[in-house]
């Protein structure tokens, strides 16, 4: 994952604030979540045929952009292999296309994706068709970008970024494969080490456990993620909302000391105020903590929270930090 943003910081410098490349959407109807590049805007969200479009802005330069659709469709439940029989199917569409094809993965999971090029009248001109294909359960996914041909080669690493963001958006709650874990309650999807559990705190909040360290009485660091409701908005309460939790824990925590403020922007169009801090519970067991705050709207707000001893920290600050940088924001799913 390529994110733009993240600006390390020792106290008591200023937090820094970039955007992000590429922008996170998530489509309940096609059970989609990717990135695009900034300029992309989302065209359609079609639960009837459970698919969503994006397209891009040209700046107005007159030529035709690039397209992009998410889709999922059902499957029979004894068709393990459908996924391989539309990807071939599609590549006969329209016939005359020039067809190459690889095996690859999506989100963890094994994956066809095919390049098509032919003339499309409806754009106008030669274009090249991308297409990627998966299958979990009784759903097959589908990613398909139609690119003017004059721009592809312009495009392909960032095609190749959005290929690669792709995650599966699947609930109940606990719904897990590979890396990837969505939580309906919490809105969340992000990338857990395959190792580590999750536990379901409440329905707003989860909870993941790493492995035990026999070193330290099978002792597991852990990452959680809550939603609440913020009880104000704006820049000027948030700033003193954040100086009032470091005095706070200033005060209660023993030996409590800042190492780091920063500040990252994630995908999802929403900063992470992040603060890792070590503390002393009692003498000779200390841990090195991640807490990060995120304020979405005037309705949700964020509160992330990692711990690891100290003999640990070296391990786990770095997956803590991944973890984060991988969040993305769902919203609510919809009901009925």
């Amino acid at each position: 994952m390529v994110y733009c943003g993240y600006e390390k910081q020792t106290v008591p410098g200023p937090i820094v604030m970039q955007y992000p490349d590429y922008i996170h959407w998530c489509s309940w109807s096609s059970r989609v979540s990717l990135e695009l590049p900034f300029r992309f805007e989302e065209g359609e969200e079609d639960r009837e045929n459970a698919c969503a479009t994006y397209s891009e802005n040209t700046g107005g330069d007159g030529g035709p952009g690039t397209m992009v659709m998410s889709r999922v469709t059902s499957v029979p439940v004894d068709q393990e292999e459908a996924f391989i029989k539309l990807a071939e199917e599609s590549s006969r569409i329209p016939p005359e296309a020039a067809c190459t094809r690889r095996d690859t993965y999506a989100d963890g999971v094994p994956a066809l994706e095919q390049e098509l090029s032919f003339v499309d009248e409806r754009v106008g001109g030669p274009v090249v068709r991308r297409e990627l294909f998966a299958q979990i359960g009784n759903l097959v996914f589908s990613l398909a970008a139609l690119i003017p041909r004059d721009r592809a080669a312009a495009q392909q690493q960032e095609l190749d970024h959005t290929f690669g963001s792709l995650r599966f958006v699947l609930i109940p709650a606990l719904e897990r494969y590979g890396r990837t874990f969505c939580h309906g309650g919490a809105q969340v999807s992000v990338h857990i080490p395959t190792d580590w559990d999750v536990q379901e705190i409440s329905e707003q909040q989860v909870r993941f456990f790493g492995p035990p360290s026999a070193q330290h009485d099978d002792y597991r660091p852990t990452f959680s993620v809550a939603l609440g409701k913020p009880e104000g908005f704006g820049d000027e309460w948030l700033e003193g909302f954040l100086d009032q939790i470091r005095a706070n824990m200033a005060e209660s925590y023993r030996n409590f000391t800042i190492d780091s403020l920063t500040t990252i922007s994630l995908s999802s169009l929403v900063e992470a105020h992040v603060m890792q801090y070590r503390w002393e519970p009692e003498p000779g067991l200390a841990f090195v903590q991640i807490q990060a705050l995120i304020v979405v709207d005037m309705f949700r707000m964020y509160l992330i929270n990692a711990a690891s001893l100290e003999p640990l920290a070296e391990t786990y600050l770095p997956v803590f930090e991944e973890i984060l940088r991988s969040l993305r924001i769902l919203g609510q799913p919809p009901t009925g």
